[in-house]
């Protein structure tokens, strides 16, 4: 009875946890000509984490040129797969919750209701593992990645503020 309370709970902080998801980036460019600097450029990223769809202007210290980038890396499907399990396990959860509730006769009546039950469960913790571990190695890889964008394409001016 206790997880017919627990797992829409559970549910709803996982999916709210990565769709609310956001993160940001601040570096400078300090380039030789102190005029043509900039000491604070943000970027900020978040949910499905398509960072190849950040983009963001830095100077290019060749006068005042500014030149377009973007961050490298695409951890969009591992979190989307996280999501996605989160609001089936939800809606599977709330079912559940109906069936234990309205139909308690016939679901203990034989011995399939249990069973299936327990089946669906086993199923959604082996998903939850996978998704939340596909989900982790996405984040450390976006941090990564936009780490690694930035350091490659420092060219006459220094990116510090990774």
């Amino acid at each position: 009875m206790c997880m017919v309370i627990f797992a829409p709970l559970f549910a709803i902080f996982a999916f709210a946890t990565c769709g609310g998801y956001s993160g940001g980036l601040r570096l400078s460019v300090d380039c030789v000509n102190k005029t043509e600097s900039n000491l604070s450029i943000d970027i900020a990223f978040a949910y499905p984490f398509r960072l190849h769809q950040v983009t963001f202007e830095v100077p290019t210290c060749e006068g005042k040129e500014r030149q377009k980038l973007a961050l490298i890396g695409d951890s969009s499907s591992s979190a989307e797969f996280f999501v996605t399990v989160a609001v089936f396990a939800f809606l599977y959860s709330l079912a559940a919750t109906v069936v234990y509730i309205f139909f308690q006769n016939k679901y203990r009546e034989n011995n399939r209701g249990p069973l299936i039950d327990f089946i669906v469960t086993v199923v959604f913790s082996f998903l939850w593992l996978v998704g939340s571990s596909a989900w982790a190695k996405g984040l450390s890889l976006s941090e990564i990645q936009s780490g690694k964008a930035l350091k490659k394409r420092k060219r006459v001016a220094t990116v510090t503020g990774l």
